[in-house]
């Protein structure tokens, strides 16, 4: 089976986060336990490596809209 990646989105932030989705909700379920707030990420997509970058690729133009030259786009893995 092929791993499955998380593309996420802080509007906080306003950048992206790409991480394997195992990654992810592991740090998800231990915020959970602890009774914490992670961070403001929500996904926006989940799939393959590629298809998350693909996807990055396709709403980066909004994020530079949103914050004028600051682009982030960090991948985890």
């Amino acid at each position: 089976m092929t791993e499955q990646w998380a593309l996420l989105w802080s509007q906080r932030q306003n950048c992206l986060h790409i991480e394997p989705v195992d990654h992810w909700l592991s740090k998800n379920r231990q915020a959970y336990r602890d009774n914490t707030s992670l961070n403001d990420y929500q996904p926006l997509h989940i799939g393959d490596r590629a298809t998350c970058e693909a996807t990055a690729n396709s709403v980066r133009a909004t994020i530079k809209q949103r914050d004028g030259c600051r682009v982030a786009y960090e991948v985890v893995g």
